[in-house]
């Protein structure tokens, strides 16, 4: 039998299974929280630049965010961004096709097209 020598007070909690981590504890857990000091005696603490660096970056998509989730289609938030789709100006350039190749399904699809030509019209 393999027995764990790691003391359990120093180890990560892992998400429940199939919960995804945040970019703020990805970044959290991967550093450590390690304050560094620079060569002028400052001190600081890369988890939190990075944690202000990626909030920044979800502020940077906002529109996004807000589309997506005017119609609760939240989930392909990432799908978007990973696809240039960073903005509602290209937002309203989508047509079928370009919904269709990033692998959303038919009614989300369609949901998302309403709300582009509704958007359009105002």
């Amino acid at each position: 039998m393999i027995t764990d020598t790691r003391d359990p007070k120093t180890l990560k909690k892992r998400p429940p299974s199939g919960a995804r981590p945040s970019q703020e504890q990805l970044a959290s857990n991967f550093l450590g929280n390690q304050n560094l000091k620079s060569a002028g005696g400052a001190t600081k603490n890369i988890s939190s630049n990075i944690s202000n660096a990626i909030s920044g970056q979800n502020d940077q998509y906002g529109e996004v965010k807000q589309f997506l989730g005017a119609i609760k289609l939240d989930k392909y938030f990432d799908k978007m961004i990973d696809n240039g789709v960073e903005d509602l100006e290209t937002i309203l350039e989508l047509e079928d096709s370009h919904i269709e190749q990033m692998g959303i399904p038919l009614g989300h699809k369609l949901k998302i097209m309403k709300k582009i030509k509704d958007t359009r019209a105002d």
